[in-house]
């Protein structure tokens, strides 16, 4: 499930019109995913999630007008005329504070009750999975990348190969080592630079 999954479902959950994944820095925050609200980003000075992170447990507004905290805030006076805020902080693995999955109306409520606590809880963590994915997956890519500059300039032939023995990456030193370019070695099987007498032996050792 994506996150604007997660928020589309959260929003009919909760029964509210607006629900995001904020990701707060150090001057904004960033909506990753968001249901009912067009902008995608507003300063962190006007920022409730901001509040929200200086929590361990969710932060509930049951009426922004009576919250001397919030009560002058434009998102509050103006669109999108925040009245309730419900936001439970997405705390990284390593600590970090990246964030809230937050509830929002433009109504006031009388605040969450138990079951709306738990939910939100665990759609939360349902959020931290799916981005420690992407946090995953970015780092893999960045690490491929400078891998394959590395390669690119050793004098060394390097070769990387899947479980299937069939070569996943062939870098320009092995072009000149064994004569094969790149296009005709990726996805070849490693009996390409094995002699005929040895393929035996080197298949058995995968």
């Amino acid at each position: 499930m994506h996150l604007d999954a997660i928020v589309e479902l959260a929003s009919k959950l909760f029964d509210v019109p607006i629900m995001l994944v904020s990701i707060v820095e150090r001057s904004r925050q960033i909506f990753s995913a968001r249901k009912g609200l067009e902008v995608c980003e507003t300063g962190r000075d006007v920022s409730f999630c901001a509040h929200a992170l200086e929590l361990d447990d969710i932060l509930v507004v049951p009426d922004a007008m009576l919250d001397s905290r919030f009560a002058r805030n434009p998102l509050v006076l103006g669109e999108p005329f925040i009245r309730f805020y419900a936001g439970m902080p997405l705390v990284a693995p390593n600590g970090h504070a990246l964030g809230t999955l937050c509830i929002i109306d433009r109504r006031p409520r009388n605040g969450l009750s138990a079951q709306d606590r738990e939910h939100l809880k665990a759609l939360a963590t349902l959020v931290l999975d799916k981005l420690e994915v992407r946090r995953l997956a970015v780092a893999h890519r960045a690490g491929q990348t400078r891998f394959e500059q590395i390669a690119a300039t050793s004098p060394d032939g390097i070769i990387c190969a899947n479980h299937l023995g069939r070569i996943t990456f062939w870098n320009p030193a092995c072009e000149r080592l064994f004569g094969f370019e790149s296009t005709r070695a990726v996805g070849s099987s490693l009996d390409l630079i094995v002699p005929p007498r040895m393929r035996g032996g080197h298949g058995s050792g995968l």
